[in-house]
């Protein structure tokens, strides 16, 4: 013997099988599961999206700032050849007087005998 279910349409009672009711039950489930899935996805991409523009600004940020570094220590090696070129230099003798104002490195008078 078969149970019946009856399924309202438009106020009208229709009988059906237990089978196919238990189907549009479950349907009606995966489709309510499907839609909250879809709403998290959705979510999850508009937070990628957002989290992707931060990522790329703060890209931009830490290229700024690499190429600061790279400026910066560029000057100062240019700053530490031009010493180490006059340290080079037996013509240069450095300046060891506490608290003088001439600069650090002075050039000794040329001596040439020609």
């Amino acid at each position: 013997m078969q149970i019946l279910v009856l399924l309202t349409v438009l106020f009208i009672e229709i009988p059906i099988p237990t089978a196919i009711a238990l189907f549009w039950i479950q349907q009606l489930a995966m489709e309510r599961v499907n839609s909250e899935l879809y709403y998290q996805n959705c979510h999850i991409m508009k937070e990628n999206e957002r989290l992707r523009k931060k990522a790329q600004l703060l890209n931009q940020e830490n290229q700024a700032l690499l190429s600061q570094l790279k400026q910066k220590l560029s000057n100062a090696n240019n700053n530490n050849n031009n010493i180490a070129d006059n340290y080079g230099d037996p013509s240069t003798i450095l300046d060891l007087t506490v608290g003088s104002t001439s600069s650090s490195l002075q050039k000794k008078p040329s001596t040439s005998r020609n």
